[in-house]
C-alpha cells in the first residue's frame, strides 16, 4: 500500500514469500547486521542475481520486519554479504493505482514471474531536511518479487512518469 496524506497508519500484513500459508515453520538462520546479529527464517532469504541498482555485487538478501510496531508498512531487505548494506522497503499494493498495472505488467514480466506469484517493493528513502524528515519511495524502479522461486530483481519502468522521490505520508511518532 502506498501511503498518502489520507492512508491508514495502520501496519500491512506481512509480505509472504511462498504460497504455504499452513507450511511448517523454517529453520533460521542468524545474520549480522548494523542493527545487531539477527535470527531469519530461511524463508524469507531471496536472491538477487543482479542486485541492487548500484549494488550489483550483492546478490542475497532477507527480507527482516522491523521489530518496531509503528513501522510495520516497512520491511528491512538486508545484504547478506555486507552487514552494513540495507535497505528501507515498503510493499506495492498493486491495486493502489500509483504504478499503472500495465507498467507492473511489464516489470513482471520481464522478471519471469506469473501474476499469482509476483509482489512489489518500493525502496524508502529517509531525508532529513531543516523542517523534519522526509520519506520517499522509488516508483521509477520497483523491485519484482517472484515469491515462488524467491528470487527479486530492481527493474526501471520504461514509462517515466514516475518519480524517484515519491513523497510518502510520515509515520505516526
Amino acid at each position: 500500500m502506498l501511503m498518502t496524506p489520507a492512508a491508514s497508519r495502520a501496519p500491512q500484513a506481512p509480505l509472504p514469500l511462498s504460497a504455504a500459508a499452513e507450511a511448517p515453520a523454517a529453520p533460521t538462520l542468524p545474520i549480522e547486521t548494523r542493527y545487531g546479529r539477527i535470527e531469519v527464517s530461511c524463508d524469507a532469504i531471496i536472491g538477487m542475481p543482479n542486485g541492487i541498482l548500484g549494488f550489483a555485487g550483492h546478490s542475497s538478501f532477507a527480507l527482516i520486519d522491523l521489530p518496531d510496531g509503528r513501522l510495520g508498512q516497512f520491511r528491512l531487505l538486508q545484504s547478506l554479504q555486507d552487514p552494513d548494506l540495507s535497505f528501507l522497503v515498503m510493499p506495492l499494493d498493486p491495486g493502489s493505482g500509483a504504478i499503472d498495472r500495465a507498467d507492473l505488467d511489464e516489470a513482471r514480466r520481464a522478471a519471469g514471474a506469473a501474476a499469482e506469484d509476483a509482489a512489489f517493493l518500493l525502496i524508502v528513502t529517509l531525508r532529513k531536511e531543516k523542517d523534519g524528515i522526509r520519506v520517499t519511495a522509488n516508483l521509477r524502479a520497483p523491485i519484482v518479487l517472484d515469491k515462488a522461486r524467491r528470487i527479486a530483481g530492481q527493474y526501471v519502468l520504461s514509462n517515466n512518469r514516475y518519480s524517484i522521490r515519491h513523497a510518502l505520508q510520515q509515520p505516526a511518532a
